[in-house]
């Protein structure tokens, strides 16, 4: 059980290649006289790589298990790295095409090793925050580890420049090793169907009787005055990708993740031009690293918070999901404190940013939020719409990134002019993008009231009513999931014959 746990991290760390390409960059314009087209071609290759497979990577971990995603993320990340050493250690005649298609591989090799770490501890069933966050905080982290590896006297040529044909042989022999080795310790058999149905079968009681049977038994007695158990009997769930994209809920959340991913990416891709408009010194790097301390921080302490103020539920004797305490926050808290927090930070910066000097505001407020998102959006996914095809979900949500930074960023380059000084450069789009985040906030509020009502229509049907009760919902509560289109029956039922003594018996 202990193998994902260790596996996980230890990838996670050595998965970022892709985003060491400017490490790179220098020895492929001086070597290979590549234009500046054709290299922000290979980069955006591997960036685009990412997406279109996320959710195929999904159904994979669902299907078959993080093992296959590690298996496949170690023969691409052994094949592009390694053909793109071969080809530059070759300088021969090939079009840059080839090594657009090899870092393509490489993003899809990436985003196959994030799916296999975040999905590895699927063997507890319901994974935690702490679970989720700290693969994510590494997978962050990788593109600094793997630039101080390059930093090693090893990769060093006598001019002092990187030994870029070395380097990335090491990523491709070094990471798909990893993801190799990973493969046999992630082959761990995980079962759902436990959690996945509440439903527990009551014996018969007037089975296996015979003339030694007691009149009276214990399991049997009922107080006259004490009021029937009832029962939640909740039909089978349509787990398909139409019953999801029929879902209402589903595309507000999606949005809600698309803004707060979107408009952050947007600064972190842009943080260079911004500080390039400000009168004060050139802190870009500053400001680079305090996004990733950020992000890293936030990553790291938003799970293990999460778990902290709304613990998943959990299954007691009688098969029922309970909360372990009553005082607990929705998990909704998190993109809504992340939207609060850029909404603040966007108009500071269209109406409060002098110099650079004050930028440490932007970054370290994008930083947190972006960070904060990414750490809880998977659990709010399980949670919502079950673990079962927790993977498949994910990596349909993980397509808003894909569809918002390019709308955010296209923004920020077409209002901006490249003769602008100071904050009208980009005033208005950080006004425009303040203003997309408290009209995604009416989304989350919605959201999380409606969900707060069935899950307090569910608790206070736990508490014992009486009768047979049938009520059409658009969402209903199942072992602390919220699915969606069905109908929740109250069914009355004994439960103390399978031992269960107390009143509110969910089985």
């Amino acid at each position: 059980m202990a193998c994902p746990t260790a596996c996980s991290p230890l990838y996670s760390i050595t998965a970022g290649g892709i985003f060491c390409f400017p490490l790179i960059a220098p020895y492929l314009s001086q070597h290979l006289h590549l234009t500046q087209p054709e290299m922000s071609s290979i980069v955006l290759a591997g960036m685009m790589g990412q997406y279109p497979f996320a959710s195929a990577w999904g159904i994979a971990v669902d299907k078959i298990g993080p093992w296959f995603c590690s298996l496949a993320a170690a023969i691409l990340l052994s094949t592009s790295f390694g053909t793109f050493s071969y080809l530059l250690s070759h300088e021969g005649n090939f079009s840059h095409r080839w090594l657009v298609l090899l870092f393509f591989l490489a993003g899809s090799a990436a985003v196959a090793s994030y799916f296999s770490a975040l999905f590895a501890t699927r063997y507890q069933a319901r994974p935690g925050g702490l679970a989720t966050s700290v693969p994510l905080a590494l997978f962050g982290l990788s593109p600094l580890f793997l630039s101080y590896v390059a930093s090693l006297p090893t990769f060093q040529l006598e001019s002092g420049e990187l030994d870029v044909p070395r380097f990335l042989w090491y990523l491709a022999v070094g990471t798909g090793g990893i993801h190799l080795i990973s493969t046999f310790g992630l082959r761990v058999r995980y079962d759902l169907t436990s959690i996945d149905d509440p439903i527990t079968e009551v014996p018969n009681p007037t089975e296996n009787l015979s003339e030694r049977t007691p009149l009276l038994q214990k399991t049997l007695i009922t107080h006259p005055n004490s009021p029937p158990r009832p029962v939640l009997e909740y039909p089978e769930e349509d787990g398909s990708v139409i019953a999801l994209l029929s879902d209402s809920s589903f595309w507000v959340f999606a949005t809600v993740f698309l803004v707060i991913t979107g408009s952050s990416e947007m600064v972190i891709s842009n943080i260079g031009s911004i500080v390039m408009t400000l009168p004060g010194t050139d802190n870009t790097a500053t400001q680079v690293r305090l996004i990733s301390i950020a992000n890293t921080l936030a990553r790291l302490c938003s799970g293990p918070l999460a778990d902290l103020i709304s613990p998943l539920a959990e299954k007691d004797a009688c098969g029922s999901y309970k909360f372990p305490t009553n005082r607990r926050l929705s998990r909704m808290i998190f993109p809504c404190w992340a939207l609060v927090c850029l909404s603040l930070v966007y108009f500071w910066t269209a109406f409060g940013i002098q110099s650079t000097s004050s930028l440490p505001v932007l970054s370290v407020g994008t930083g947190l939020a972006y960070g904060a998102a990414w750490a809880v959006i998977p659990s709010i996914t399980g949670t919502v719409w079950g673990f079962e095809n927790l993977g498949r979900n994910f990596g349909i949500v993980s397509y808003a990134p894909f569809i918002g930074t390019p709308i955010f960023t296209y923004l920020y380059a077409c209002i901006g002019s490249e003769d602008c000084h100071g904050r009208n450069c980009w005033s208005t789009t950080f006004l425009i993008s303040a203003g997309v985040m408290c009209m995604s906030l009416v989304g989350v509020v919605t959201l999380w009231n409606r969900w707060s009502k069935i899950i307090r229509l569910v608790t206070n049907l736990s508490a014992g009513y009486l009768g047979v009760v049938s009520t059409s919902v658009a969402y209903y509560t199942r072992q602390q999931h919220i699915s969606y289109d069905h109908e929740i029956t109250l069914g009355v039922r004994e439960c103390g014959v399978d031992g269960c003594d107390r009143p509110g018996c969910f089985v």
